[in-house]
């Protein structure tokens, strides 16, 4: 929901190069935008850690607070553009 800056059933993925940067994987019931602060409160969910070879941890939580999750909920919703009507900066 845009409007009230919620996301319900959140999954969230990044791929890392461990075991120098881990790989996440990041499942929550809620997330809630925060303006005020410019990012989300995750809520209600696991976080899985993937550091190298056998090396997996998985933390629960109640609220993170991711730091580089910082797109809005408008930037998130928004349409990719095609090639052609990108540009260099």
């Amino acid at each position: 929901d845009v409007n009230a800056g919620r996301i319900r059933g959140l999954t969230v993925e990044r791929e890392g190069n461990e075991p120098v940067v881990p790989s996440l994987h990041i499942v929550a019931d809620e997330a809630v935008y925060d303006s005020a602060r410019s990012g989300w409160s995750l809520r209600d969910g696991y976080l899985r850690l993937f550091a190298g070879r056998d090396v997996e941890r998985t933390f629960a939580f109640e609220e993170l607070r991711p730091t580089t999750f910082t797109e809005t909920p408008e930037q998130l919703l928004a349409q990719p553009k095609e090639p052609e009507e990108m540009t260099y900066g």
